[in-house]
């Protein structure tokens, strides 16, 4: 990793650090009788980490303290908004809600961003390639809490006995979740971004494969798309003899990554699309593409190769095949570690790969949710780096771009 990226992330970790504070400050001047047991727990993790940034940056390892940084003061600002006055009212709750994050304003600042931004190198190419995707995850967010907001989306609650204005109050909460990740994927880009001026390295071939390398993620992740439809909605639907419709409709709001990855194929990309001109929408449909491509091999892996088992609460506590599991978790970090070497040896910035791998290590000692989690991390490096040796014509003959998923 250049000196330069590392300083930079330095300098954003810090600067996250100063917003977990700041979060931090206002979440103590809410008054006591509108904390919860889930702001608190928040609040608690956000500190948990905050605890570890500086001997992680002594150690060398600043990747991991901005990971740590950026949870930290997510984790205090959603829970500084995560209450309303009940005095307030339902009407003035969604108001509130709906001005909160700001989203529409920091997307579109994004957009700017990425259309000035011009990547003479490979290690450039992959924070933008980087940055899209989180653009592609940011605009989902924002459309998710925004349909929630206006009740076009109703998740189901936990409130089974509560009246309507709690159970309204508990979805817009909700919705403050997703506009406020989606406000951070804005921030995380602008960083990527940040990072990349003035790095170095081998420079842009001039004619790279983007537009075949799209369309080969895109075709991979909707035919996952359709075999999960396939083997998991289908069967769900038979069972329960009821219409594929609303076995969807009930996996969407199970699953995260089944609601994102649904969302940006049928919603996000036309929206996405319209936002770039052609200097920049080939980057933009590569962004697209492996997001959607990551999400759907994580679901299959979830749900088809692992076995994911859920409570009463829909809540994931583990997985029937955890050997698979270890081995995949075993696997991708090998991967990881071979892939930094590789770009590392070809001269293209490897800062995103060891990202990856430093983030999912911080998670593989956890329950079976951060696992999962941390096999994402490993899969969007280790795919982020053979796309770049593809791109960039040093890949081995006949490797295509996803060879990095096991």
């Amino acid at each position: 990793m250049e000196n330069h990226v590392y300083q930079s992330i330095r300098i954003c970790t810090d600067e996250w650090l100063v917003r977990y504070q700041d979060q931090l400050a206002k979440y103590k001047e809410v008054p006591s009788e509108y904390h919860s047991d889930y702001s608190d727990e928040l609040i608690a993790d956000a500190a948990e980490a905050a605890g570890r940034i500086h001997a992680m940056v002594a150690q060398g390892q600043a990747p991991s303290a901005y990971s740590a940084a950026y949870q930290a003061a997510l984790a205090s600002e959603l829970s500084r908004a995560l209450w309303v006055d009940d005095k307030r009212g339902r009407d003035q709750a969604r108001l509130y809600v709906a001005r909160f994050a700001q989203t529409n304003s920091k997307i579109k600042n994004a957009v700017q961003k990425l259309k000035k931004f011009r990547p003479k190198n490979l290690g450039q190419l992959g924070k933008l390639i980087y940055s899209y995707s989180s653009l592609t995850q940011s605009i989902c967010q924002h459309e998710i809490g925004q349909q929630m907001v206006s009740g076009e989306l109703k998740m189901p609650t936990y409130l089974e006995d509560a009246d309507e204005d709690e159970k309204e109050l508990e979805r817009l909460l909700e919705a403050v979740e997703f506009l406020q990740s989606s406000a951070y994927d804005c921030q995380i880009l602008d960083d990527m971004l940040e990072m990349g001026v003035g790095m170095e390295g081998k420079p842009l071939p001039e004619d790279m494969p983007i537009e075949a390398t799209s369309d080969f993620f895109r075709r991979a992740s909707q035919a996952n798309l359709n075999q999960f439809e396939k083997s998991v909605i289908d069967s769900s639907a038979d069972s329960q003899h009821v219409t594929f419709e609303l076995a969807q409709r009930a996996m969407l709001c199970k699953d995260i990554d089944y609601l994102l990855v649904w969302w940006e194929a049928n919603k996000a990309q036309r929206q996405m699309l319209l936002m770039f001109d052609e200097t920049t929408i080939e980057y933009a449909r590569l962004g697209i593409a492996i997001s959607s491509y990551s999400y759907s091999y994580l679901l299959m892996a979830k749900y088809y190769s692992l076995g994911v088992i859920y409570d009463e609460d829909e809540v994931i506590t583990g997985v029937r095949r955890e050997a698979a599991l270890d081995y995949m978790l075993d696997f991708s970090e090998d991967q990881a570690r071979r892939n930094i070497q590789f770009l590392t040896s070809n001269g293209v910035d490897a800062s995103d790969v060891i990202f990856s791998q430093m983030g999912a290590s911080r998670l593989a000692s956890g329950d079976t949710c951060d696992r999962l989690m941390a096999l994402q991390y490993l899969w969007e490096g280790n795919i982020g780096a053979r796309t770049l040796a593809y791109l960039g014509g040093f890949a081995d003959v006949g490797t295509p771009p996803n060879s990095a998923a096991p």
